[in-house]
């Protein structure tokens, strides 16, 4: 009975410690999807009020500002 029930508190142990595991995942992921909403909020103004043309090259990323 002793081993049946030091098992079963083991498997509680690991339970416990998958589902911290879950909530720290899903507040990292929280917070991720936030900061890709005030980035895009960030690029959606800027491309909006622009008077400048936007590049960005897919290879790199990266956004050129070319004025006329």
């Amino acid at each position: 009975m002793d081993k049946i029930k030091k098992e079963l508190i083991e498997e509680l142990d690991a339970l416990r410690w998958r589902l911290a595991e879950l909530e720290r995942s899903r507040n990292g992921r929280k917070r991720a999807e936030v900061a890709l909403q005030e980035s895009e909020a960030k690029f959606r103004s800027v491309a909006e009020t622009t008077v400048s043309t936007i590049l960005i090259y897919p290879s790199t990323l990266q956004i050129c500002r070319c004025r006329y």
